[in-house]
């Protein structure tokens, strides 16, 4: 039996769910996260179906439009016990999912299935999603290599205070344009692209660490960058995070990338920095120069599924 956008009690249908994600993201506030999500649902502002099994939930969904990006829906499924897992009920929940998107011609995007994570590959991927995998990865600044990394050529460095938003937002979208990191971006949104690099520089990441961070140019374009942020782990070390690195497509191949991050990495631990910290995706080649600096995986990834309109 489905419900949808009925009276239900939220906050005990996604217990579990909080729980899990507490476990696999112990330095986010996750529980904080969920309770105005849990407001919107229990006062009905948010579009959810729920499947029941007697008089019990066995599986929900909900989907809500993103802040940042209008381009797209974000999407939670889940089952309240592995043992109601299935793929009728799955392919239930996605077909209306599926269609909410589609009326609206924007992204489908959602986590792994909740209590079916193993089998979500299984449920998705014939129904033509994509999947993107990221990991964090974290780096002792104590065992940083020694990596000579000149670059040749005229480039001017652009000072941070000083960064024109919009010039910084193209090159950034430029450098992952046909990678599978663009997903990460408003592809047909320009102003949304550069909110959010203004975002960035005001801190959304972390406040910026100007002295471990490099913009740049040539002629006036910008054609690289490497942006580190303040960021304390729970267990009190003080680490960084390199909230963005990239290079412009003209220009890579030339050790601009090697360049930026020996300058990055040695300004982290000049300035008292232990660690540094950065997510990668699968596939992209930038993780075997992160390798070449000793950078390990740690056991935070992020993985999401995504349907094209």
């Amino acid at each position: 039996m489905d419900m949808n956008n009925v009276k239900l009690d939220w906050g005990p249908i996604l217990e579990g769910q909080i729980k899990h994600l507490e476990s696999l993201y112990p330095d986010i506030p996750v529980r904080k996260s969920f309770l105005p999500l849990i407001e919107s649902l229990n006062a009905n502002r948010i579009k959810s179906r729920a499947v029941l099994s007697g008089i019990n939930v066995s599986a929900y969904a909900f989907i809500t439009p993103s802040n940042d990006h209008t381009d797209r829906l974000y999407a939670t499924v889940g089952f309240t016990d592995p043992q109601f897992v299935n793929a009728e009920r799955t392919g239930n929940l996605m077909g209306w999912l599926e269609d909410t998107a589609r009326i609206q011609n924007r992204y489908l995007m959602l986590n792994e299935i909740y209590n079916a994570e193993e089998k979500t590959d299984e449920f998705l991927f014939p129904r033509n999603y994509s999947k993107f995998v990221r990991k964090r990865l974290i780096l002792d600044l104590d065992e940083i290599p020694e990596i000579d990394a000149p670059i040749e050529g005229k480039f001017e460095n652009v000072p941070i205070s000083k960064v024109n938003y919009e010039k910084y937002s193209d090159s950034e979208f430029s450098a992952f344009s046909d990678t599978a990191d663009q997903i990460l971006f408003n592809s047909s949104n320009r102003k949304e692209r550069i909110e959010f690099s203004k975002g960035l520089f005001a801190g959304k990441l972390g406040r910026i660490i100007e002295p471990a961070s490099r913009i740049l140019s040539v002629n006036g374009k910008i054609v690289a960058a490497s942006l580190a942020t303040d960021y304390r782990s729970l267990d009190g070390t003080k680490t960084a995070l390199i909230a963005n690195i990239f290079v412009d497509k003209e220009f890579q191949g030339k050790g601009i990338a090697k360049h930026l991050l020996v300058n990055t990495l040695k300004s982290l631990k000049n300035q008292g920095y232990e660690e540094c910290a950065l997510w990668v995706s699968t596939g992209n080649p930038a993780r075997n120069l992160y390798d070449k600096f000793g950078f390990k995986d740690t056991e935070t990834a992020e993985t999401f599924y995504y349907l094209k309109p």
